[in-house]
């Protein structure tokens, strides 16, 4: 009798993983470094680059096919941002901070003159083609780090520092007209901003680590990722820290509704693509053998996730019950 329990439950559990997982379409390319990051423009067209060898690609078919389109120097890019089909910047490590202006097939070095050589660039935001944001990643001696925050009114050209932060800055967003900036074990609201600059959250336990995404919805329902396996969540303003897993989350993605998406590393076997189908009051594993995954980002109807071993998911948003 056990041993038929057994069996109904490896079969229910292999059903509910193809449930979760045949309508996600796992484009195969020629492409095997590992890609950080996505940027989709729309649903057909969007960029991709691999994580330190400097090549970036391009899809203008929904993800089907891509082609590199250009390959800078091996360096370990952190983000990727357009604003149209001509217009982007990408931003990365050791101190290097690229623009395009005709669709990546060149690409301007804007390296910020005023830092050493050997800074990280993490954080990039671009709210306009002419006003945009970065975070780069200082040390002090050889192990406390702080992040300066620097702003450009010309598209880049020139840089100004706005503000020094203790501790790591990885993501920059613009949420309900705000400038969030997160990282080691905070939240900072108004990151922009010289002397009103606040902590909206800090882990003061040292218990999350580093938060490496933040996010909100259209109900204004606002999330962000730890690199141990917490989803935090703002509700009435106050932040929350819940465990779901033993992973490093990477990233995610609000999808419609109540729906929500969070991406990682496989590093416990539970599930390196986890969903909430209630607002995060519960999250369940969606897939769990992927190779790990670094950024999920969304597009009018589509998701696109790109990780290690070259692997580039999409998923129509209509296809979510």
């Amino acid at each position: 009798m056990r041993f038929i329990i057994a069996i109904v439950i490896t079969l229910l559990t292999i059903s509910s993983c193809k449930k979760h997982s045949t309508d996600w379409t796992n484009t195969q390319t020629i492409i095997k470094e590992a890609l950080h990051d996505v940027y989709a423009l729309d649903d057909e067209n969007a960029f991709a680059y691999s994580y330190g060898t400097g090549n970036i690609y391009k899809t203008k078919d929904g993800g089907v096919h891509w082609q590199k389109i250009h390959q800078l120097d091996s360096i370990f890019f952190e983000q990727i941002q357009f604003l149209n089909d001509s217009v982007g910047w990408i931003c990365g490590s050791p101190n290097k901070l690229y623009k395009t202006e005709n669709g990546g097939k060149d690409w301007i070095d804007y390296t910020l003159k005023q830092e050493p050589k050997d800074i990280l660039i993490y954080g990039m935001y671009f709210k306009d083609l002419k006003n945009g944001y970065v975070a780069t990643i200082n040390r002090y001696g050889s192990k406390k780090n702080f992040s300066k925050i620097y702003a450009t009114q010309d598209g880049c050209k020139e840089w100004s520092l706005v503000n020094t932060i203790p501790g790591v800055i990885f993501n920059l967003e613009e949420i309900q007209g705000a400038m969030y900036g997160s990282g080691s074990y905070m939240i900072i609201k108004d990151i922009d901003k010289k002397e009103e600059w606040s902590y909206s959250f800090l882990d003061t336990l040292n218990k999350v680590s580093g938060i490496r995404d933040i996010q909100i919805s259209d109900q204004g329902k606002m999330f962000g990722t730890s690199t141990r396996g917490y989803i935090l969540e703002r509700t009435n303003g106050v932040w929350s820290a819940n465990k779901i897993n033993k992973n490093m989350l990477r990233n995610l993605t609000w999808v419609k509704d109540k729906t929500w998406i969070v991406v990682g590393d496989p590093f416990s076997g539970v599930g390196n693509i986890m969903i909430s189908y209630n607002d995060g009051e519960t999250w369940e594993p969606y897939q769990n053998y992927w190779p790990g995954i670094h950024r999920i980002k969304k597009s009018k109807n589509k998701l696109w996730a790109v990780g290690k071993q070259g692997i580039i998911l999409t998923k129509e948003i209509r296809s979510f019950k």
